[in-house]
């Protein structure tokens, strides 16, 4: 489960976050310009799971149908690649869309299919592979065990200790995404910070159907996110009530890798309206099973605020949604403020933020995507 797209954030109340609406309303308007891009034709990429770009501006994208991690120079030139398909050493089963993370100039990346880690140095030759265990227990408190499943990395915070996302399922079945600090080893450390799934939610986000025991997500509906920094010392949770989705508001809530609580605050962002047409074709595009169980559904009267989120290595956060004819990104730099809006086209996913870019993927028409790159000249 993709933990970055499914999370509507209720932080533990251990956290103590104090949540303040930000004054500023007004976000400078910034310039995107096109920069360096990788042509899928020229490069001969195939499809991508991600896109990440380390510190030194390095470029890593993976693409699972041949088991490959491609890199770039920062330019675009190719440098090489690491992998094929299998289940030997220097391998991969199938290459995770969820985990690329740098330490230092070597990057890990995770195989679903094997479920483990794989460490690849920078010259494109394998380093280590581990395999985490499926369950980690921690203690909330004495006597109070806190069973964690399916761990996976998301930051490394120095030396041998790890951030690493999981899933537990409280005594009401409800299913909630932990972020968590373990050993190389597997050893666990402490729950960071914990996510309710939006599956759990009542407000919009889930909703019976013509299938007994079937539920679905309403189109549009509030999305939560929980992303990491690449430098691995912070953890930033989104949060959208559908009361703050009508008005374009959404809460940022930023942790140290620790879980002590950096700031918590609500920012207002344009929106677009959602027209009900739209919303109407959507669900009728769904299989019969689905769409009957939500022909009574309320459309959202607006696009979601914070449909996604990245984190630079500056401490940055970026927050793109989604809206009619282009993609929205606001970006809030490492002291909270509001630092810039860009527009870019509907067409471009941005999935890594890197020293002075902003790196994504544009998918044409035929469904070639290739890699493509922004200067965003905001305020620092």
């Amino acid at each position: 489960m993709t933990i970055t797209r499914c999370c509507h954030i209720a932080i533990t109340a251990a956290l103590c976050i104090a949540t303040h609406l930000s004054a500023q309303t007004e976000w400078p308007r910034v310039v995107a310009t096109p920069g360096v891009s990788i042509s899928a034709e020229s490069a001969n990429l195939s499809a991508l799971s991600f896109v990440s770009v380390s510190r030194n501006g390095t470029i890593a994208v993976g693409q699972p149908q041949d088991s490959r991690v491609r890199f770039f120079s920062p330019m675009g030139a190719d440098l090489g690649s690491f992998g094929r398909h299998g289940a030997g050493p220097g391998e991969i089963g199938y290459l995770s869309p969820t985990i690329s993370v740098w330490s230092g100039d070597s990057l890990w990346v995770g195989d679903n299919a094997l479920q483990r880690w794989t460490l690849i140095t920078p010259s494109r030759t394998l380093a280590k592979t581990i395999k985490p265990p499926t369950y980690l227990t921690f203690q909330r408190s004495p006597g109070v065990p806190v069973r964690i499943g399916g761990s996976w990395l998301r930051g490394v915070v120095g030396g041998d200790t790890l951030l690493a996302v999981g899933m537990r399922i409280d005594d009401d079945r409800k299913y909630w995404g932990a972020a968590v600090r373990m050993r190389l080893d597997g050893t666990p450390l402490g729950i960071v910070g914990e996510a309710l799934s939006d599956g759990n939610r009542s407000d919009c986000t889930m909703v019976g159907s013509s299938r007994p025991g079937l539920a679905v997500a309403i189109p549009y509906c509030p999305i939560s996110n929980m992303v990491f920094a690449p430098s691995g010392d912070r953890i930033v949770f989104t949060s959208v009530t559908l009361a703050q989705q009508s008005r374009g508001a959404f809460t940022l809530t930023v942790l140290r890798s620790n879980g002590d609580t950096i700031r918590s605050h609500e920012y207002l962002v344009p929106t677009d309206v959602l027209d009900a047409k739209e919303f109407d074709a959507k669900v009728s595009a769904f299989p019969t099973q689905v769409s009957a169980g939500l022909k009574g559904a309320r459309a959202p009267g607006r696009y979601p605020p914070a449909s996604s989120a990245l984190m630079g290595w500056d401490g940055s956060v970026w927050i793109g949604q989604e809206g009619k004819t282009d993609r929205l990104w606001v970006i809030i730099d490492s002291a909270g403020r509001e630092a810039g809006q860009f527009r870019i086209p509907k067409s471009v996913h941005l999935w890594s933020v890197g020293t002075d870019k902003v790196w994504g993927v544009s998918e044409a028409e035929n469904g070639a995507e290739s890699v493509v790159s922004y200067v965003v000249a905001w305020r620092h």
